[in-house]
């Protein structure tokens, strides 16, 4: 069962999910002004006036050890749930690489980061070392993959089995662009 808690919360609760999943956390935060990763140590200082934590709909902290996943529920609240790989069996767990949007580099910060975006006009801040050019001049590859696994459950008594839930594990340079 997910908790529950209000926007006013939502900082404490993300303070307290990105020291239990670790240093080497990112955030993947969701909506408007922007998506984008950004270091688990400055989540807080990413929602700037006049925009406020009730402009996004979800959050995720996430590293090898683990996910805390956020979502806006509407009307001031916000659920939230964290994920452990140790909680669950092997083979209840489906590792996936997820292409993410972008095939060139749009513009770069001083800290480390890059906004890679696509065609469409999809675009997403993700750090400098990940975002690597494409070699194969041209092609309109993704420059980074997210590292998730699906999380799958079933019932005992009908044996039917589906994916339950969805965790983000961590996000590296497309080894297939090149």
């Amino acid at each position: 069962m997910p908790d529950q808690f209000s926007v006013s919360e939502l900082p404490q609760h993300l303070a307290a999910a990105t020291t239990s999943v670790g240093d080497a956390a990112l955030i993947l935060i969701q909506g408007f002004p922007e998506t984008r990763l950004i270091e688990g140590a400055k989540a807080a200082a990413v929602v700037k006036a006049p925009n406020t934590w009730e402009d996004f709909f979800d959050i995720r902290v996430f590293a090898s050890t683990g996910e805390w996943h956020a979502w806006n529920l509407g009307g001031g609240q916000w659920a939230a749930r964290y994920w452990k790989p140790g909680d669950h069996g092997k083979d209840l767990l489906l590792s996936r690489e997820l292409p993410l949007w972008g095939s060139r580099i749009e513009k770069e910060e001083k800290d480390g980061w890059a906004c890679i975006s696509e065609a469409s006009g999809a675009q997403v801040w993700v750090p400098r070392t990940v975002a690597i050019e494409n070699a194969g001049g041209g092609r309109n590859r993704p420059l980074a993959i997210l590292e998730a696994v699906e999380i799958i459950g079933f019932q005992e008594d009908t044996g039917l089995a589906g994916i339950i839930d969805f965790a983000l594990r961590k996000i590296k340079s497309n080894p297939y662009s090149a």
